[in-house]
């Protein structure tokens, strides 16, 4: 469970929307979501491989259409490991403050701050909790920042990796997310520490809001491509 969960959603209702998309998604049989609901789901975010494996392409959508996504009748974050090209859709767990943790039906989960991935859990090599820039940092595109990230190693130690950071912006782009346009600005924020570089994308709308992010987590999670489905 993600850190900081104030108010928790009712388990049914995390499975009655995640069946409900993964039916919607490519690669699952009526049949087969019947018979075993829950296992289907956890296919979706299975626990990421190691980093240094070769990398699926994440399909574009998922599989996924705008009526399904609306039919949820939710908020809906599409989280895709990026090392894995394992997709999975979630829901809003809890709030605690500003930080907003989503869930999957089989309870891995992101938090979120201000868009920004500050713990995971559920996955390989969780990140515990992240020391962010302010969000408005990221959204100006521009100057250095410094992050911390708290990792779990293979022998679930809590590990401290800093980096010092460079923000820049790399142009307006559009787009296209289940059926939607959006227009946004594409920020990058290249990462440094003393025995590894990270490089984290974010696409901003003009409020603000990040639409969309390429996000890493920790030495075995890799990158999570982040995708805001609605809102």
């Amino acid at each position: 469970m993600g850190p900081g969960v104030a108010v928790a959603a009712k388990p049914r209702r995390l499975a009655t929307v995640a069946i409900a998309l993964l039916l919607a998604m490519g690669g699952c049989s009526t049949d087969r979501a019947k018979s075993n609901d829950f296992a289907i789901y956890k296919d979706l975010m299975r626990q990421v491989l190691p980093g240094g494996q070769k990398a699926a392409a994440p399909p574009k959508d998922a599989g996924l259409t705008r009526e399904a996504v609306e039919a949820a009748g939710t908020d809906l974050l599409l989280v895709t490991a990026l090392n894995t090209g394992v997709d999975a859709a979630m829901v809003v767990f809890g709030q605690n403050g500003g930080t907003v943790t989503w869930s999957s039906a089989d309870k891995r989960t992101v938090s979120l701050r201000d868009g920004q991935i500050v713990a995971t859990r559920g996955l390989s090599g969780d990140l515990m909790s992240a020391e962010i820039p302010a969000a408005s940092t990221i959204r100006a595109g521009a100057g250095g920042t410094a992050r911390a990230y708290y990792v779990l190693d293979g022998e679930d130690n809590t590990q401290r990796e800093a980096f010092a950071c460079q923000l820049s912006r790399d142009g307006a782009e559009t787009l296209e997310i289940v059926g939607r346009s959006h227009a946004t600005q594409h920020v990058k924020e290249v990462c440094r520490s003393d025995g590894r570089v990270v490089t984290n994308h974010y696409w901003v709308e003009s409020s603000g809001f990040i639409r969309q992010s390429r996000q890493w987590v920790s030495p075995s999670v890799g990158y999570l491509l982040l995708r805001r489905l609605n809102q």
